[in-house]
């Protein structure tokens, strides 16, 4: 036991209730020993008493600033103000206070101000276990040759913005030419200059400009340094980023000279990886070859070739898994190309779209071969995606175009099994979709602070209504037996979908966490579609979702059958709660309870479709709401996540009335074991 590390708790036990605004604590230790231990070694118990006394409050708040101009700056912001009267003593407060007035000022100009020029003063002579709270703001201090000199505080305007696009330390002394594009100045190696002037031999100045938020002859804003470093950063194709500012010999002004540091143009990956989608593990590898500065404008081209096995759950009579692959029954081969541009390509005009909104581009196409026991198929994929940030808290993702073709080798099991009835054929037909998609997220989440925040997610899809325009306007011919149009000997799909996504993390310390999620999604074919494509389907089940049950192995609704693979729906509802705590280092541990179903939007009244309690009605469905419970492990890396979840199913909606709640019956059989990477939510 060492006396000077109990001394030393004893103190930082009394400095942190001081900031707390306990200022008459009283800290004190007493070590017991055991007898026989006290003269021949051991160990003993540290016992700490603590006595914090009163709390004190804020009775008055007042201000004392000598410079008359950020008076009345402070004063104009004074509702965004930290500090209240009624409020109790905490330091951490007064330092909140102190980052928000540096910030406040510094996007006024005041380049030179800091935390050091902010004091408060606590007089606790009014009684009452309450303090008077003064506020003061010290004059500008700067030494010079005859001491050192105190002046109000000035705003400093940018003049020149220098632009450095292909900095590299080692020859940080070669000689460079200044050529102007708009506001800014970029520095270039002689005779690497374009005919037109706009570009280097590595970059476009205007990739580069419009990433940068600071004017020249506008007063210098935190924010838009911030925002420069951040827009800057996203352009991934740069090692590093250095922003300096001088003082020129204009009073009141400064230079900035932005140093960006090129990553190789060229880069080839090979990945390894284990997978586990919808409870189906697996090992991939991936080829993936990037340019990241393709067209000189920062545009990333990615060419990747994934090949997959993968262990999946078999729905025919005859597994006979896939010749030499032992466990695995499943192989994928996909080759994928991906341009991804820094901007918007068209229609709107780049110049005519905020900067801070950060807007990009990405075009792809992609083929994909599935082999596996129950099924042959062929996937294409090709379309054009939009994304801007509207704010650092909202996205917005539009997908105005996306095409896709399915199609399903005619003798594949999934088609020929007993169970195959007219819901399956319809949901594997070949068929293609041209959809647009839009998603919109909102989080509130602030990086590397473990605060309460919320996420949400929805996504609109609508499918197939340009084609059935094209076909009415056409004449095109309809399917004799169903009245469905084709499009290059395809049927095409006509669907509405919209899900939404919410969550909510609430941090009860810096060791545990409680998560709320709330899923629901819905999905309607119309027109020339009799059900939803099994891929755009919904399931419920697997190390994501209701964890008690595998992917696909529960509902839709109250549906008793066969698992089939039919266990899909047009109706999804979920909720789950999860509470996470640190035990020991990386180790993490679980508790959690998940609920939901998914459900048929309708079904048919005559033939094999009829699945009994599987349709969503909103006078039983919460009676079909499906309970499971357990407890999980993780072993935390923050940048790579291992987890083990088991649950037991407490309530089954697949069951007989009276007969649902199984948790009496649970045994260690019952249990669920899922294997996940990253957290569920």
């Amino acid at each position: 036991i060492d006396s000077n590390r109990i001394d030393k708790t004893v103190r930082q036990m009394q400095l942190y209730l001081f900031n707390k605004g306990y200022f008459n604590n009283s800290v004190s230790d007493s070590i017991v020993y055991k007898d026989y231990l006290k003269h021949y070694g051991g160990k003993g118990w540290v016992y700490y008493s603590i006595s914090p006394g009163p709390r004190y409050s804020i009775r008055k708040l007042s201000y004392q600033i000598e410079d008359p101009v950020i008076a009345s700056k402070l004063k104009e912001d004074q509702e965004l103000s930290l500090l209240n009267i009624g409020s109790m003593y905490d330091e951490n407060i007064l330092d909140e206070e102190r980052n928000r007035i540096v910030r406040t000022l510094k996007n006024q100009g005041y380049f030179f101000f800091s935390k050091d020029y902010i004091r408060f003063e606590a007089d606790t002579s009014l009684g009452e276990h309450s303090i008077a709270l003064t506020l003061q703001i010290e004059q500008f201090r700067e030494k010079n040759k005859s001491g050192i000199d105190e002046r109000n505080h000035q705003r400093y305007k940018l003049s020149n913005i220098y632009i450095q696009p292909d900095f590299f330390p080692e020859e940080e002394r070669r000689s460079l030419d200044t050529v102007a594009y708009g506001d800014y100045q970029f520095l270039v190696l002689p005779g690497s200059l374009n005919e037109k002037g706009d570009r280097n031999a590595y970059l476009r100045f205007k990739t580069v400009a419009r990433k940068v938020f600071m004017k020249k002859n506008d007063y210098f804003k935190i924010e838009d340094f911030d925002n420069t470093y951040h827009h800057l950063a996203s352009l991934n194709i740069f090692k590093f980023i250095n922003i300096q500012f001088e003082r020129t010999q204009v009073e009141n002004e400064l230079s900035c000279l932005i140093q960006l540091n090129p990553i190789p143009k060229h880069t080839i990956q090979i990945e390894a990886e284990g997978t586990n989608a919808a409870d189906n593990l697996g090992i991939a590898e991936n080829f993936i070859y990037r340019n990241k500065n393709v067209f000189k404008g920062a545009e990333m081209l990615e060419i990747s070739v994934k090949t997959a096995l993968e262990s999946q759950k078999a729905f025919t009579e005859d597994d006979k898994g896939l010749g030499e692959l032992g466990l695995f029954n499943t192989i994928e081969i996909g080759p994928e190309l991906k341009v991804n541009f820094p901007r918007l390509l068209f229609p709107i005009k780049e110049e005519k779209i905020p900067k801070r909104y950060d807007p990009k581009t990405s075009l792809h196409v992609s083929y994909n071969y599935q082999l596996r026991s129950d099924y042959t198929r062929w996937i294409w994929e090709g379309g054009v995606t939009y994304k801007w940030e509207e704010s650092p808290q909202k996205t917005h993702i539009l997908a105005p175009f996306n095409i896709s073709s399915v199609k399903i080798k005619d003798d594949s099991p999934i088609l020929t099994s007993s169970f195959a009835n007219d819901f399956i054929k319809n949901s594997f037909t070949n068929h293609l979709i041209s959809a647009t998609r839009y998603s919109f997220i909102y989080t509130d989440q602030q990086l590397n602070k473990k605060k309460n925040f919320t996420y949400f997610r929805g996504n609109l899809e609508i499918a197939g209504n340009s084609l059935q325009g094209l076909s009415n306007l056409t004449n095109a011919e309809q399917d004799p037996v169903d009245g469905s149009y084709s499009i290059f000997g395809i049927q095409y799909a006509q669907y509405f979908r919209a899900d939404i996504d919410v969550r909510k993390y609430n941090f009860i310390n810096q060791h545990s966490t409680i998560v709320f999620r709330f899923a629901a999604g819905l999905g309607l074919p119309y027109g020339n579609s009799t059900v939803m494509p099994f891929e755009k389907s919904y399931f419920s089940g697997g190390a994501n979702g209701l964890r008690a049950w595998q992917a696909r192995n529960i509902g839709p609704g109250a549906y008793q059958g066969p698992i089939n693979y039919d266990q899909i729906g047009d109706i999804k509802l979920e909720g789950n709660i999860e509470s996470r705590f640190e035990f020991l280092g990386p180790w993490e541990g679980a508790a959690f309870i998940d609920a939901g179903n998914i459900w048929l939007a309708r079904q048919d009244e005559v033939g094999d479709n009829i699945k009994e309690g599987a349709k969503f009605e909103f006078n039983s469905f919460y009676n079909e709401i499906a309970i499971g419970a357990g407890l999980g492990i993780r072993l935390n890396y923050d940048y790579f996540i291992i987890r083990v979840d088991a649950a037991l199913p407490i309530k089954d909606p697949s069951k007989p009335v009276g007969q649902r709640w199984v948790a009496d019956n649970a045994s260690f059989s019952s249990l669920n074991f899922n294997l996940g990477i990253g957290y569920p939510f």
